[in-house]
């Protein structure tokens, strides 16, 4: 009898990380309108905060990858 799993395990976190661009951009835009009341200024303030929130993601998985490698 074939135990194999239904699926492959390293297609499924790529189809979960689909979920955290529309979260990013969630996250930046309720940033933005808590700084400023009109569009133009929401916009930067998201922006500016999109950029330190990808920052801060690449540097966390930079830091696992680098354990990841070592280990």
């Amino acid at each position: 009898m074939n135990n194999a799993p239904l699926y492959t395990p390293q297609a499924l976190p790529f189809n979960e990380l689909w979920y955290l661009l529309p979260l990013f951009v969630a996250i930046c835009l309720v940033f933005g309108a808590t700084r400023d009341e009109n569009w133009p200024g929401i916009l930067f303030h998201a922006l500016q905060n999109a950029r330190w929130i990808a920052l801060f993601v690449l540097v966390v998985f930079s830091i696992l990858y680098a354990v990841s490698w070592a280990v």
